[in-house]
């Protein structure tokens, strides 16, 4: 949806940087993304140097309060930005296929 906005819905690289972002250490891996972006923790640093310019890595709080900081589009009032990612798996376990 949030790269549906931005009319990059189809872009590999920013599907890419999405995953990358909101999924777990395996899946990354799984994904081949260290190939693109190096280790999972130095990609999770970068972002937040990117986005937060702090040298630490973002959790998932802090990518969705920058969306709404951030967003193009008005929220619904009344729905919890969380409800809509029920089920996923945000945390650094080792879980495949979580997102």
């Amino acid at each position: 949806m949030a790269l549906g906005a931005i009319e990059k819905s189809k872009d590999l690289n920013y599907k890419n940087y999405a995953y990358g972002m909101l999924t777990s250490h395996s899946f990354f891996m799984s994904l081949g993304l260290s190939t693109s972006f190096g280790s999972h923790p130095e990609f999770h640093r970068e972002i937040g140097n990117i986005l937060f310019k702090q040298d630490v890595s973002p959790d998932i709080e802090a990518y969705l309060e920058y969306a709404s900081v951030h967003s193009s589009s008005p929220q619904s009032e009344g729905h919890n930005a969380q409800e809509g990612l029920s089920g996923g798996d945000f945390g650094n376990s080792d879980d495949v296929g979580s997102v």
